[in-house]
């Protein structure tokens, strides 16, 4: 005789922050899925990686409606830091927009950045930085 053992898996219930953000035409609904093993991101303009959940996810606010939205903001950033996958997509998020506020090695917010000046980018209008972490010492 056999017997067959089911095994019910089940995730963590996911934490749904919805937030109104404006964009070139018109206000759009970004909602951010999260709970301690996965992120899902969805924006209401349709678009496959818009730039309207890349602003949220980078801490760009200038675009966010309301205080509230940006109070909620500031907890999902709080919230995904605490992760491993959530502090990457954070990073990756920052490094689009060249901003870093954060190290990615040591998590450290001690740090330095240097803005490089080449003739190239004086004509282009682009400046490239060079960040790094005063406590473990990372460069990018």
């Amino acid at each position: 005789m056999s017997s067959s053992v089911t095994t019910k898996v089940t995730s963590p219930p996911f934490t749904t922050h919805k937030l109104t953000v404006r964009g070139k035409s018109g206000v759009y609904l970004v909602t951010i899925l999260e709970n301690a093993k996965s992120t899902m991101t969805d924006c209401s303009c349709g678009k496959y990686k818009c730039n309207h959940v890349l602003q949220v996810l980078a801490g760009i606010d200038t675009n966010i409606e309301t205080a509230e939205d940006r109070m909620t903001q500031q907890q999902i950033l709080t919230s995904l830091r605490s992760t491993a996958a959530g502090s990457a997509k954070l990073s990756k998020s920052a490094k689009y927009y060249g901003l870093y506020d954060f190290c990615a090695v040591c998590e450290s917010t001690n740090l330095k950045t240097e803005k490089i000046a080449l003739i190239a980018s004086r004509l282009f209008r682009f400046a490239k930085r060079k960040t790094s972490c005063l406590t473990c010492g990372n460069t990018w």
